[in-house]
């Protein structure tokens, strides 16, 4: 299933900075892949959320400048899950 995901959205998924380098960008894919891949007892829906947002960013960069993103950049890393949050993005995207 294809997901409409906004670049901020991908962002706040991978849980990094608006201009995160590249090897930022494939770590954290990365290691939320290792932790929500269905072959490892993951969410199949959030992975493929998950491979879609690190597809975009991959695609699209993460240097573009986005707002909304910063304003929640500063709690990952702290306890912050970014998929705490998923099923309202999934639930927004099947309703558009």
């Amino acid at each position: 299933m294809k997901h409409e995901i906004q670049h901020f959205q991908a962002l706040l998924i991978l849980g990094i900075k608006s201009g995160a380098s590249k090897k930022q960008l494939k770590r954290a894919y990365r290691k939320l892949a290792m932790k929500h891949h269905p072959d490892k007892g993951g969410n199949q829906e959030e992975f493929i959320i998950l491979k879609q947002a690190y597809d975009l960013l991959v695609e699209q960069g993460t240097a573009e400048p986005v707002r909304a993103a910063s304003d929640f950049s500063h709690l990952s890393g702290f306890g912050y899950d970014p998929f705490a949050g998923i099923s309202m993005v999934v639930t927004y995207v099947r309703t558009v």
